[in-house]
């Protein structure tokens, strides 16, 4: 036989019944000892601590307890009293005497003539709730506290957040920064080979760090550095969820270490005219032997044994007069003269200079410029000597290596290669050799004078480089593994008096 039929009353009371919110049911006395509570559920229960025998003709004040909000209270009165709807929270209290912050809603149960019988609330415990917006509002003012920038950015590369520091250093407005892609946003890095990396340990969950050169913002004319950290945030399930940026503007720190620097060499300059000192010490003290020799024996030297002197003589005097010549380049071009030069015809007239240089050793040259490397703002005879310094370094460094481990294979032919790309209002030179690399504990001291890992040289050529460049406004950066060196040359595309401002914020 057919089951009977399930009426509507006991589906909604089985409903009620399974409810995960807590739901209860009181007469509509509201005078003391009243309301009292003719039904709750099991979910009122499982909230209170209070068993449903021990509810049911309760009156709700029960609950209650010394933090209760008496203004909330008096609003439910007159909200009941009036016949409407009440909504709002407070602390109330479970039978163990534990204090959790409520929010519940009241309804009024009308009978077919529009007389208030009952009144049904539901109720739902939203400490947990109110504290983590508690939290969120402590953090977030700290955050705003912050004198570096944070920006923070959901997974679909959009900002969501960007606190007060932010807004000052970028003079950007809030509503036009939010929602908008997080690489496009004044801070973000606007190389594209930097773009990628970052992207690509980011999409895999890890961090990212980098300090680059950007323009501030559209008003601004200077370059300005950037320290740059993004790292993943994830859910409580342990799912990537969101990024945070953090900006730090390090270009006046830049500027004190570069004058702190300047200054800490003042303060040795013992020590360069020591190496000054030796550097020329060794080659006039092996003269000043060679000529007593000769001197001495000028009646009874063989011939031959004479010519090797002098051939010694000979070779000392060219180690001076170059040790003279790179001296004299470390204090060249006080007055640089930059002008537009076009890159294209530059870097190939170069290639044809050293072109034969490298063929000698055996050495690839190769020259890749982008299509967007157009011109640069440089003295052409300055960035001339420091690409011929850069080269003869690669060289010596690839001849070294072959020296040692020979080149059995053609993919071992030892490489160079010249690139040129733009980067927004500057133009990269990068200079790249496939030899051993300088090793780690020497890479902090490269750029001081006299200070060399090959023999025979004078340890000026990168010092040398560096000055040239930093009177074009120039920089040089190095980086060395064992599968060799790569140097980056940061250069002005334009005057500094006609370059144009960042305007990403108005694309």
């Amino acid at each position: 036989m057919p089951a009977d039929p399930v009426s509507a009353h006991d589906l909604v009371a089985e409903a009620v019944q399974r409810l995960h919110e807590s739901f209860i049911v009181t007469d509509a006395e509201l005078d003391h000892p009243g309301p009292r509570i003719v039904f709750a559920n099991p979910a009122f229960c499982r909230m209170t601590g209070y068993s449903i025998d021990e509810i049911v003709g309760q009156t709700p004040r029960v609950l209650q307890g010394p933090a209760t909000d008496r203004r909330v209270l008096d609003d439910l009165r007159q909200c009941l009293q009036a016949g409407e709807t009440f909504e709002g929270e407070t602390f109330n209290y479970r039978k163990d005497g534990a204090a959790f912050i409520m929010r519940w809603y009241i309804e009024p149960i009308r009978d077919a003539d529009g007389t208030i019988t009952h009144f049904f609330g539901i109720q739902r415990d939203v400490t947990a709730e109110i504290e983590r917006r508690q939290q969120q509002r402590a953090l977030e003012q700290a955050v705003n506290q912050l004198t570096d920038s944070v920006v923070l950015f959901r997974r679909n590369g959009r900002v969501r957040y960007v606190n007060d520091a932010y807004l000052a250093w970028s003079g950007a407005a809030q509503a036009v920064l939010l929602e908008r892609p997080a690489w496009s946003i004044i801070g973000a890095p606007e190389s594209a080979s930097e773009l990628r990396q970052a992207r690509r340990l980011l999409a895999a969950g890890q961090s990212w760090r980098q300090t680059y050169a950007i323009w501030q913002r559209g008003s601004s004319r200077e370059r300005h550095f950037v320290n740059v950290s993004v790292s993943p945030i994830r859910d409580h399930r342990g799912a990537l969820a969101e990024y945070v940026a953090v900006i730090r503007d390090v270009t006046e720190r830049r500027r004190l270490e570069s004058i702190a620097e300047a200054h800490n060499f003042q303060d040795h300059l013992g020590v360069v005219f020591s190496g000054i000192r030796h550097e020329l010490g060794n080659p006039i003290n092996s003269l000043k032997a060679a000529v007593q020799v000769v001197s001495e024996g000028l009646d009874v030297l063989p011939v031959a044994k004479t010519r090797r002197y002098l051939g010694q003589i000979g070779d000392e005097l060219e180690r001076i007069e170059y040790l003279l010549r790179s001296l004299r380049s470390y204090n060249l071009y006080e007055a640089p003269r930059p002008e537009a030069t076009d890159v294209r015809k530059f870097l190939h007239q170069f290639q044809l200079l050293a072109q034969n240089d490298c063929e000698r050793q055996g050495v690839e040259l190769t020259v890749l410029i982008h299509e967007d490397a157009d011109h640069m703002w440089v003295d052409p005879q300055a960035l001339h000597q420091v690409l011929i310094n850069l080269i003869g370094n690669a060289l010596s460094a690839l001849a070294g290596h072959e020296n040692e481990h020979g080149h059995e294979h053609e993919s071992e032919q030892g490489r160079i290669e010249i690139s040129a790309e733009r980067l927004s209002h500057h133009l990269i030179l990068n200079v790249r050799d496939n030899g051993p690399g300088i090793p780690l504990d020497h890479l902090p001291h490269v750029f001081k004078p006299f200070y060399t890992t090959h023999s025979g040289g004078t340890g000026l050529g990168l010092a040398i480089c560096r000055r040239l460049l930093s009177l074009m406004r120039g920089t040089l950066e190095l980086d060395s593994t064992t599968l060799g060196t790569e140097v980056r040359i940061t250069l002005d595309r334009d005057a500094p008096e006609s370059s144009l401002a960042d305007e990403r914020l108005q694309s």
